[in-house]
């Protein structure tokens, strides 16, 4: 059995992170199990038609992962778990495992650490 893990926030989803992840590991798409972990939820994470864009450049499906934010004209939130299935799906993956949590990381700050929130000053968080 092999263990491969991988992080990546918008950037490094968008840029092709968990493709290169797979690349890397070299096993077949169906021997291949993704677990994911806390992350900002579908509910939290508000983003710029900016970040839209960029990610809908990538995979013209990703665009059913934003929704447009009902409180402020012009954001969208963003579904990161939806994209990354996404993303493995289009390598064939289809096996996950979920993080089984009704914890919404940017409101439960003593919870989960954000290096992002916290612009850098509180440390990073481990899961192994």
């Amino acid at each position: 059995m092999k263990w491969l893990a991988t992080h990546a926030g918008w950037r490094g989803l968008c840029d092709g992170v968990l493709e290169e992840t797979v690349k890397y590991f070299q096993a077949k798409p169906e021997d291949i199990i993704a677990w994911f972990g806390p992350a900002i939820g579908p509910k939290a994470f508000q983003v710029g038609i900016d970040i839209v864009e960029k990610f809908v450049a990538v995979d013209e499906k990703a665009k059913l992962a934003f929704q447009p934010d009902a409180i402020e004209d012009g954001k969208y939130l963003s579904n990161l778990y939806q994209i990354a299935t996404q993303r493995l799906n289009n390598l064939g993956i289809t096996q996950y495992l979920w993080w089984k949590s009704l914890y919404i990381q940017r409101k439960r700050k003593v919870l989960f650490l954000s290096q992002g929130q916290s612009n850098g000053t509180n440390g990073k968080c481990h899961l192994v």
